[in-house]
């Protein structure tokens, strides 16, 4: 090979490795950001949150814990994800969040066709919060 084809070649190879290295710290970047979405995801419905009801404030293992179900809500197959929040359900019965956590099941029940779940987790929610006078809570 003569000198110019060698330059040349080494040139292209410096040019692709360059742009493979800026395309892997981007993905890099990219993929640091992910578990601060996941992390900080705060309801199964978009444009809803879940809040807590009460005159007092859940536990921060609670709060955890609800965070953690919303997590691996968020990033699995649905509805099958939705086991970690039916768990949350089971583990903190007397949970602040419980009515807002069965509300917004119902509607993702009912939006992937399961319509007597949809209704267990709406009656749920009502009962928890049918005789509440004022506030958030107030349906």
């Amino acid at each position: 090979m003569n000198a110019k084809l060698q330059r040349a070649m080494k040139t292209n190879l410096k040019q692709r490795t360059l742009s493979l290295q800026n395309i892997v710290r981007s993905l890099a970047c990219l993929l640091c950001l992910l578990p601060v979405c996941y992390v900080n995801a705060q309801s199964l419905v978009p444009g809803e949150r879940l809040v807590w009801l009460g005159t007092s404030a859940p536990s921060d293992q609670e709060t955890l814990a609800l965070h953690d179900a919303l997590r691996q809500a968020v990033t699995g197959r649905w509805p099958e994800s939705l086991v970690s929040l039916e768990q949350f359900i089971t583990n903190y019965p007397s949970s602040a969040y419980l009515p807002s956590v069965e509300s917004q099941l119902g509607k993702v029940y009912l939006d992937s066709g399961r319509d007597t779940l949809a209704l267990q987790h709406w009656e749920a929610a009502w009962a928890a919060t049918k005789d509440i006078q004022g506030g958030p809570g107030n349906m």
